[in-house]
């Protein structure tokens, strides 16, 4: 596991006990194809809080069904992100973690190359929205008839040529 300097990146901040944390964290290991969203807001709030906290407080905290919780919870546990203690009901604690830890996690659920994946989309689309652009320049420069080019520079004021006037063609 990695030391505290390799957290900071992604330590929560801010936000107090009564204030539920309200930063997003970075680390794909947050995915909702990982861990998700919820073991997030639960890590944080457990890590905002002294105390380790029952899967009901939590969820009266966060405004997370109980069972939802519960569950998460014990992923976070089974991933050494949370500890549980004996007894009932069963109090939770937040575990610190080196970024180390999180990525061998986020490479088991197979997201851990999630941001280049997404630029590597984002730059395919961007290239596939330039070629488009160009093929239809391409095919509005070809459509002008010969003699209809448009103008290099805009015109003054309209051409009375250019007005349809629906009276001229009534005979």
């Amino acid at each position: 596991m990695g030391g505290e300097a390799s957290v900071s990146r992604y330590a929560p901040s801010g936000g107090t006990p009564e204030t539920p944390l309200r930063d997003r964290i970075t680390h794909p290991v947050f995915l909702r194809s990982a861990l998700g969203p919820n073991a997030e807001r639960i890590w944080f709030r457990l890590a905002a809080s002294e105390d380790a906290l029952s899967a009901s407080e939590l969820s009266q905290v966060l405004g997370i069904h109980a069972s939802t919780v519960r569950r998460t919870m014990e992923r976070l546990v089974t991933h050494g992100m949370a500890t549980k203690a004996p007894g009932r009901p069963a109090r939770y604690s937040f575990v610190s973690v080196g970024t180390e830890h999180l990525d061998r996690i986020a490479e088991e659920c197979g997201v851990l190359d999630w941001e280049q994946r997404v630029n590597d989309r984002i730059k395919r689309e961007r290239e596939g929205y330039a070629a488009l652009r160009a093929q239809q320049e391409a095919r509005t420069n070809t459509d002008i008839p010969q003699g209809h080019e448009t103008p290099s520079e805009p015109l003054s004021e309209p051409r009375t040529t250019d007005v349809f006037d629906p009276l001229s063609t009534v005979a």
